[in-house]
Parts: structure tokens; sequence; C-alpha cells
């Protein structure tokens, strides 16, 4: 005999403290009360130095599922967020006939404290997402890390834009016959603009067309 699926949820609370990121009522993803209160509402938070779109603001339950998601290793929460990026992608793709989905790169600290390049991850689902709405999308991780950098916490926009500048390397375009893939560069978050500004800066120095960049949210 199987478990309902609210006594599942029952026991993985209770061997697992599974619970809503958003309220914290047991269940094992987002509960379908908080659900509701993330649908995308995607804007252009910047336009320099290519239009940035963020599915959403990070506030609230948004807020409090991006920090499970990103601080905490609730790995399941990948889809949510990566159906807010998708729509803040599909603000953009109107604009080329094919992407190429960039996430940004992850410092080896950063990997190494979550456990995961959760960013790729995030950008494998996105695309995933895209793709079954018909949208020619591939993800590339043409990004590198150059050289470490601070932690950005608690640093102001001045300080970001030093702390990153320089920091990222891309790889040179593939050789291949037909139109180039438009670039559109993802994370997750988005403050001040600084790191999406120097994923920017290195992939066109490569020689890639970028159109845009897109997250799952922006500090406002």
């Amino acid at each position: 005999m199987q478990s309902s699926p609210s006594l599942a949820t029952a026991a993985a609370d209770l061997l697992l403290g599974a619970t809503c990121p958003g309220c914290g009522t047991p269940s094992r993803t987002v509960c379908p009360t908080c659900l509701r209160e993330l649908v995308p509402a995607p804007r252009v938070v910047l336009d320099d130095p290519v239009p940035i779109v963020s599915g959403g603001s990070h506030a609230g339950t948004l807020r409090e599922v991006v920090i499970a998601w990103k601080e905490h290793g609730r790995r399941g929460l990948t889809p949510v967020l990566g159906h807010l990026a998708a729509s803040a992608a599909l603000e953009l793709v109107e604009a080329a006939p094919a992407i190429s989905l960039v996430p940004v790169p992850t410092s080896r600290r950063s990997r190494r404290a979550r456990g995961a390049d959760v960013v790729a991850a995030l950008a494998t689902a996105t695309a995933r997402l895209l793709t079954d709405l018909d949208v020619d999308c591939a993800t590339r991780g043409l990004l590198h890390m150059r050289r470490q950098t601070r932690d950005q916490a608690d640093l102001g926009a001045r300080e970001r834009a030093a702390n990153l500048s320089g920091a990222y390397l891309a790889s040179a375009p593939r050789t291949a016959p037909g139109p180039r893939r438009a670039v559109v560069v993802l994370d997750d978050v988005v403050t001040t603009g600084a790191t999406l500004a120097e994923a920017v800066r290195a992939l066109r120095a490569a020689g890639h067309p970028v159109l845009g960049a897109v997250t799952v949210c922006s500090r406002d």
C-alpha cells in the first residue's frame, strides 16, 4: 500500500526537517500557497552594458526560497527558480533565433561551501524550460575564473566593480556552420550589476555577441 502525499510529506518533515522555505509548513518544496506568491513579473532592472531582466524582486517569499536554495542546500528548489529565470529570458529571446545560456562562474570558495555549482544547475533547469517552450536554447559554460575574488556580501557598488574587474575569462567562439548563437548571461540575483557587467566584458572580448542577461530576482 502506498502512502498518500500528505503522509509522505509529514514523514519527510519528521525525518529530514522538510518544510516550505516560504512559510515553514511541512513540504518537500514550496507549498501551493507560497507558490502562488512566486508568479513571474519579469522587468528590465538595468540596461548597461546590456539589458538585464529579472523574474522578480528579492523580497518576501522569493527571498526566502533563494536563501534556502543557495545557502541551505535545498537543490529541489532549482526548477522553481528556473521558472522565474526562464520568464526573464523570454523577454529577450524574440531578438534572436537561437541563444546560448551562459551561467556566471562560481568561485572555488562558493562551490566548496555549497557543495555544488548552483548557478550552473539553475542554467540547466532554465534552458530545459525554454526548450519546452520551443526556444532554441543551449547551455554553455563559456566563462571561467581568471583569479579569485573577495566575498561581495558587504561590498558597495564601487568595491564590487573593482573586486570583479578582469576576474573572468571567456572561451573563444566555436567555428561552426550557420548563424552564431546570441549569448544570454544568467545569474541568480542581481544587486549592482557588477558581476554581469564583468561577464559581458569577458564574453565580448572573446568575440561573443551578447544579447542580454537574466536573473531570478533583483535587489531593489
